[in-house]
């Protein structure tokens, strides 16, 4: 068996680099389009986050609302006036409660 010169070690280490880097390239792509990926869910994931808080947040500025009217109605009715005018805030408290919600706020007290 002939010596190796120091070329041919130089000839032997380029080679497997070349070929080694060659064979790493689609480990490294699959890395890539998996960030990629991950990086898309977690942009979609933070986007509809917010919308959710948005949508939290309103839902309870709403339901304060309800209920300063609903105690403004109270102070100004004494407890018969309550009593005989029950039909109508009970109405009244549905309309709001169908403006600020929508039609379908009321389907699980019917």
């Amino acid at each position: 068996m002939p010596k190796k010169t120091l070329i041919d070690e130089t000839i032997g280490w380029v080679n497997y680099i070349q070929n080694t880097e060659i064979k790493q390239q689609p480990a490294a792509i699959d890395w890539q389009v998996e960030y990629q990926k991950k990086s898309e869910l977690y942009d979609e994931l933070k986007e509809q986050y917010a919308i959710e808080k948005k949508r939290a947040d309103e839902a309870v500025e709403r339901e304060q609302r309800i209920q300063e009217l609903l105690g403004r109605i109270l102070k100004k009715t004494n407890g018969h006036e309550a009593y005989s005018n029950e039909a109508y805030i009970h109405f009244w408290i549905r309309e709001v409660q169908r403006s600020l919600y929508g039609d379908d706020c009321n389907e699980g007290n019917r």
